[in-house]
């Protein structure tokens, strides 16, 4: 694995930093639209609706299913809409889009607006932290040899054509020292246009849960969280492309 490292020009997409609570059944999801006192470097406001529907079985026979709509929540954005933040009846979630600066930046941030949705919202428990970053990495036109670009490419059995067109892989891993998890994807995109363009999408969803809550330990497991979703992301790819685009 390579080293551990800020980089100037990482290939993040998006940085998703995500908390899934339980909310009282008296909430009004009202209470997060007018927050513009308390968030002034977010003036633009969308409603974020939900969809739910359920099926019903009667003597052995299924009913039609039943839908409902309504306010799930509210997003707001920033002036320069890079940065949005979900107030949700489910969870509160913080996204930085590209151009990503860094973890210093954007943490302090995070906790501040987790304090404005505790204080709003009063959930009843944090059940789920997540912190998930999108990496793109672009690919040159022609063949490309995947383990030249990360450390652990899909493989094609072998016995067959070894022409590989497109892959998706997806793992989880377990860290028990800290009892936390990673989803980790990778799988390739092409863009089309003027010509195709390809890359290999990254995607790192570094979580913990507890059914008993997380509030206390808000502030620690963000770190832990960030430390697993960098391991993953400097064991993944070569280090020599890092060195070579990314600092």
């Amino acid at each position: 694995m390579g080293e551990v490292r800020h980089l100037r020009n990482a290939p993040i997409l998006e940085a998703n930093v995500d908390f899934r609570v339980t909310m009282s059944k008296g909430f009004d999801v009202q209470a997060f639209r007018n927050l513009a006192d308390v968030l002034p470097g977010y003036p633009t406001v969308e409603a974020w609706h939900r969809l739910q529907t359920s099926f019903t079985f009667r003597e052995g026979r299924p009913e039609p299913p039943v839908s409902e709509t309504g306010p799930g929540g509210y997003v707001y954005r920033s002036a320069d809409a890079f940065s949005v933040a979900q107030f949700r009846i489910d969870g509160f979630t913080y996204s930085r889009l590209r151009p990503y600066t860094s973890w210093d930046d954007i943490y302090p941030e995070v906790i501040r607006l987790w304090g404005v949705y505790r204080r709003v919202g009063r959930p009843e428990a944090c059940s789920r932290i997540g912190v998930r970053y999108i990496n793109k990495i672009e690919l040159p036109d022609g063949t490309v040899e995947l383990n030249d670009y990360l450390i652990a490419p899909p493989r094609v059995p072998e016995g067959v054509p070894d022409s590989m067109t497109s892959f998706l892989t997806r793992i989880i891993v377990k860290d028990p020292e800290h009892d936390r998890f990673a989803i980790v994807g990778q799988s390739s995109q092409v863009e089309l246009g003027a010509g195709p363009t390809s890359w290999i999408l990254l995607d790192i969803d570094a979580f913990r849960t507890a059914d008993g809550g997380l509030e206390a330990r808000v502030e620690d497991t963000l770190e832990q969280l960030h430390d697993l979703k960098n391991r993953i992301f400097f064991g993944s790819v070569r280090d020599e492309i890092i060195k070579e685009r990314y600092e």
